[in-house]
């Protein structure tokens, strides 16, 4: 079930268009296939997150795990996270109708390559971007949740099985907080003069975090108190 079969590199072929949203220093090679594998890796509430879609049913500590796991991601991962999580979805909804499953699908792949090529390069080949091509790619990130949100609701109606629901039910709330706390950290940002060192600049992000709190019906005493930035921003800086 999990995306990194040859469908996925033919859809990549198909609907790479994150070069048009960078500046032409950015790197603009597809993801390769081992490349997804290391997406999975960095982001692994995508495997937990697989394993719960093949249950006949989730708990509430199963949900209060998907939830604590994706709120404890930077909004950039979490743009990635959610979007191969819809991937997963899209696999299994079979009751929905086809044109809203295949426009899930490419704006999930759209997402994943653009953002995770990012991820890729600062996270493991240590390749140096420009700070405004990271700019560029981070202030997508709050528009890209929200449209996540948007496509999730859109499902919603037609989702058949409960625990599909409940699922469905988490990533919604996880990508509109996330997208939230995005917009919040954009916002933040610009209203402060440009750091001019890199430990300036950790302490502008550190400064700025915030806290994904668990949906109400989910709340006991449990500890949310991880809190996110942007994670290229803090690696690359």
């Amino acid at each position: 079930m999990i995306f990194i079969a040859s469908d996925s590199l033919a859809f990549f072929t198909y609907f790479s268009i994150q070069t048009s949203l960078m500046s032409s220093s950015v790197r603009k090679t597809r993801l390769k296939e081992k490349e997804l594998a290391v997406l999975y890796k960095h982001t692994p509430v995508v495997l937990a997150f697989d394993k719960l879609v093949d249950k006949q049913d989730v708990s509430q500590d199963d949900l209060i795990t998907l939830n604590q796991d994706l709120s404890a991601l930077s909004p950039d991962d979490a743009v990635v996270a959610l979007s191969l999580c819809s991937l997963i979805l899209c696999d299994v909804l079979q009751e929905v109708d086809p044109t809203l499953i295949t426009e899930l699908r490419y704006y999930g792949i759209d997402n994943v390559e653009s953002f995770g090529r990012f991820i890729i390069d600062i996270h493991y080949y240590d390749v140096k971007h420009k700070d405004e091509d990271l700019l560029i790619c981070l202030q997508q990130a709050p528009e890209k949740l929200q449209i996540i949100v948007s496509l999730l609701d859109e499902i919603m109606g037609e989702v058949e099985k409960p625990i599909h629901s409940d699922l469905i039910k988490t990533l919604l709330y996880q990508a509109e907080a996330q997208a939230d706390l995005a917009s919040g950290f954009l916002d933040y940002i610009e209203t402060m003069e440009e750091p001019e060192s890199c430990e300036e600049k950790k302490q502008v992000v550190n400064a700025s975090r915030d806290v994904v709190p668990l949906p109400k019906e989910l709340q006991q005493d449990v500890d949310t108190g991880k809190v996110v930035a942007f994670n290229m921003f803090l690696k690359q800086n």
